[in-house]
């Protein structure tokens, strides 16, 4: 961006102030119609029957009788997660809505716990 070319908004006059807004206005509007748009696309599409047969084939054997794209990601995320892939286990909570902490309604406990050193029994009991 060049910040040359920036101006403050105090330096203009009312009405053109009023005009940037409204042209702004207009802009966001298109903006969120075309994400709206590509929701649904996405939306019809996820839901659309899978065609691939090894696709099908292995939902089959996990016992999934729903054979759309939606579910094979799904199924796809949580076999990633379970293989250890931090990511895919982060997008599962993101997408269950689980992925920030709860504040918790009772505070934690204190833990005491005594560091003893215990060099003099070992070494009695390796001496034995």
């Amino acid at each position: 961006m060049n910040n040359e070319n920036l101006k403050n908004l105090k330096e203009y006059s009312k009405e053109d102030r009023q005009e940037i807004a409204r042209l702004g206005g207009i802009k966001s509007g298109i903006a969120k119609r075309e994400k709206k748009q590509m929701r649904f696309i996405l939306n019809e599409l996820l839901d659309k029957k899978i065609t691939d047969i090894f696709e099908i084939k292995e939902l089959k054997e996990a016992n999934i009788h729903d054979f759309s794209y939606r579910t094979s990601i799904c199924y796809s995320l949580i076999k990633k997660a379970t293989k250890g892939d931090v990511e895919a286990y982060k997008q599962i909570l993101k997408t269950l809505g689980e992925d920030t902490p709860q504040p918790s309604e009772a505070p934690l406990p204190m833990l005491n716990i005594e560091v003893v050193d215990n060099t003099k029994l070992l070494e009695d009991t390796y001496n034995q």
